[in-house]
């Protein structure tokens, strides 16, 4: 099973990348928690997103910090920068 530092490996591996829940989930790869392997989203107000496994207690939490850019006359959101927080 993959290790919380693989996770954030590679996580920070998508730095710089446009926000993308699908690519968030592969960083996961097969990361289990309580025997669940659901990757869950917490949309905060200020942009920012909070995945963790989606279940009571999940052990960890990992911050990506977002910024808002312009391509092409369109909106987007880049990952600029992520953080892990053991909760437990």
């Amino acid at each position: 099973m993959i290790t919380v530092e693989k996770i954030e490996e590679n996580l920070i591996n998508l730095i710089g990348k446009p926000f993308n829940e699908n690519d968030v989930i592969c960083a996961f790869e097969d990361f289990e928690e309580n025997g669940e392997s659901k990757v869950y989203f917490d949309y905060l107000s200020n942009g920012d997103v909070i995945a963790s496994i989606d279940t009571k207690n999940s052990q960890y939490w990992f911050y990506i910090t977002t910024s808002f850019y312009f391509a092409n006359k369109d909106l987007g959101i880049i990952i600029t920068d992520i953080e892990v927080e053991k909760r437990f």
